[in-house]
């Protein structure tokens, strides 16, 4: 009998990794005033989001830990990017602040909800948090170049469901893998 040594350092984990580990960059960047860098690094990091799966396909290199730093890498990055686009872009942010906190309470409910089922924070790969990753990636770098009101109007409502879809994954079919595609699609 083989046992095959779990390996936690390759490409695609060094893809996630690297992700998690630029944020901080991209804070001082912004503080520093260095928009332009901060740009081209927010662009290569948020790359990384949509290489990092398709290397771990690819390579077959899948694994749940790797699964669940791209779900740590994703969180920080995206939660960042929010923050970013309040500091960056308020006047785009203003006019949707309703929006956003009806956002939150859905985001917060299925926090919530994850911790009572399941005892801990589940944070779930479907196919419209993907959009909403892809979203709000794209908005925030056309807010450099235009005025994206309406455009993270589109990213909040391709958020609230998607989170109205994890609640409801939750309540139907209980404790998932991370790479769950759908309500409709239960198995990764």
């Amino acid at each position: 009998m083989t046992i095959t040594p779990v390996t936690y350092l390759n490409l695609p984990n060094a893809l996630s990794l690297s992700r998690l580990l630029g944020v901080p960059f991209l804070f001082w960047l912004l503080y520093a005033g260095e928009l332009n860098t901060f740009l081209g690094l927010y662009v290569a990091l948020g790359l990384t989001d949509f290489l990092d799966g398709k290397a771990a396909r690819y390579l077959k290199q899948e694994s749940e830990f790797g699964a669940h730093l791209d779900a740590a890498a994703d969180f920080v990055f995206y939660l960042s990017s929010a923050w970013f686009f309040y500091v960056l872009f308020p006047h785009y942010l203003g006019p949707n602040m309703l929006y956003l906190q009806l956002l939150l309470g859905l985001f917060f409910s299925s926090i919530v909800l994850s911790l009572l089922k399941f005892r801990r924070v589940l944070f779930l790969h479907t196919w419209l948090s993907k959009l909403g990753g892809a979203a709000i990636f794209i908005a925030m770098i056309a807010s450099f170049f235009m005025d994206t009101t309406l455009v993270f109007r589109a990213v909040i409502l391709i958020y609230a469901i998607g989170f109205t879809e994890v609640i409801l994954i939750y309540l139907i079919h209980g404790e998932v893998h991370p790479d769950i595609r759908s309500i409709f699609r239960p198995r990764f």
